[in-house]
């Protein structure tokens, strides 16, 4: 798994992140209070599609293996191409039995577990977001409608792959600075093909703290107040069941003194399930994870770091219109947000063992590039498309005879599959 997510050696969708929200998911569940609600099963799956969501990630986006046509987005018919990816690579490699974490899963474990994670890991692809908010607030504020175990756990995904704008701001920071070289790669890559630049990739033009400021505002907070509503209904929903079991339980107890039939509490494979049901979902089987009491409402731990993020970005968005007013130029500008002079960062030698998160960071931060060395990297890559646009107006003047499949296959190749990516 490791070595699947280093393949490509992204600066940012690499095993770090993985870690990264993994340990996120595994917050959530856990001092949230979601593990009441959960089985043991349900637990593994989500941390499963944690650990697995991003496995072998090109560092290009959905939209760049459409454009390319790659073999991947030809497999997968262009929709959720990674994603699909993720998942089938992983349970391709689950086949085989020295590597097979789930053999001693039960058929219907297995079946019950590959479902749960298709659809969480399913939903990570930004092309549903909006799509999933809609769903989840369709039903949310539903007086007496049952919470969706996939879909909250699919929502709890989402979020944990989308938090880093939720940490404190070092974090955030360097979790950012490090999307954007891969974005930048990305629009490098795209300009040599002649390709438009994809959103937020074109490294001349992107202003990297109006952009931060727009996707905390308008996906990240949002989302993570909605989630934080979904864990207030869970938690109260958990409360409703164990009181009902507890209302069962003495129910119970009276009718044995009076030598009455008893409805009895059973329990099935891993969930605890009572005679006294009434549609809900079933609280999860109790594990060393559990704690003895349920939290009534879920800790908003998000929001402080979410405003105090956004207003350092406002501030830095502020400071770049000075500085755009006195002359500064658009490139300059943008790559000072890129650039952090005050750090110095190792180079990524994917050293296969770790022995903290903190070196795991370390080991993913590629050495920032310079304002001059963004410079080259822009004249290099302009440089580039304007001689592709020479040689392709010269093969069409030359060969008239040429068709749009080959020259399309002239310009994915090197890119094809999941193949080539800097």
């Amino acid at each position: 798994m490791e070595a699947g997510y280093q393949r490509y050696r992204n600066p940012y969708h690499n095993h770090v992140h993985a870690a990264d929200v993994l340990q996120t998911v595994h917050h959530i569940i856990v001092k949230m209070g979601i593990v009441h609600w959960l089985s043991d099963l349900e637990i593994l799956s989500a941390l499963l599609a944690a650990l697995i969501h991003d496995y072998e990630h090109t560092g290009t986006s959905n939209a760049f293996h459409a454009n390319t046509s790659t073999n991947v987005a030809l497999l997968y018919n262009d929709r959720a191409v990674l994603e699909n990816h993720h998942i089938s690579s992983t349970f391709r490699i689950l086949r085989d039995e020295d590597k097979n974490i789930l053999v001693n899963l039960s058929r219907e474990d297995f079946r019950e577990l590959r479902r749960l994670v298709i659809e969480m890991v399913l939903a990570t692809d930004m092309s549903f977001h909006f799509q999933q908010i809609k769903q989840v607030k369709s039903w949310i504020g539903v007086s007496g409608e049952c919470v969706d175990k996939a879909k909250a756990l699919s929502l709890i995904l989402h979020c944990s792959d989308i938090s880093h704008p939720a940490k404190h701001w070092d974090l955030h920071y360097k979790w950012t600075r490090l999307l954007m070289q891969e974005f930048f790669l990305q629009g490098d890559r795209e300009m040599e093909l002649g390709l438009p630049c994809s959103p937020l990739c074109d490294r001349r033009s992107t202003f990297i703290a109006e952009s931060q400021i727009g996707f905390i505002d308008f996906i990240v907070e949002p989302t993570m107040l909605l989630l934080g509503d979904l864990i207030d209904k869970i938690l109260k929903e958990v409360t409703d069941i164990e009181q009902e079991s507890t209302n069962c339980e003495q129910n119970t107890t009276i009718s044995k003194r009076n030598s009455l039939p008893a409805t009895s509490t059973i329990r099935e494979g891993s969930t605890l399930q009572t005679g006294c049901q009434s549609g809900r979902s079933s609280v999860g089987r109790p594990s060393m994870m559990r704690q003895t009491t349920i939290p009534n409402k879920a800790p908003r731990v998000w929001l402080t770091p979410l405003k105090q993020n956004s207003k350092l970005w406002k501030e830095r968005a502020a400071q770049d219109a000075i500085e755009r007013s006195k002359g500064a130029t658009d490139v300059e500008l943008h790559l000072s947000d890129i650039e952090d002079p005050t750090k110095k960062y190792v180079v990524n030698d994917h050293r296969p063992s770790i022995d903290s998160m903190s070196q795991a960071i370390n080991m993913a931060l590629l050495p920032g590039f310079s304002q001059e060395e963004h410079k080259i990297r822009i004249m290099r890559t302009e440089k580039r498309r304007e001689q592709r646009t020479t040689s392709l107006s010269s093969s069409a003047s030359e060969d008239r005879t040429s068709t749009p499949d080959a020259d399309l296959a002239a310009r994915t190749t090197g890119s094809d599959t999941v193949k080539g990516t800097s």
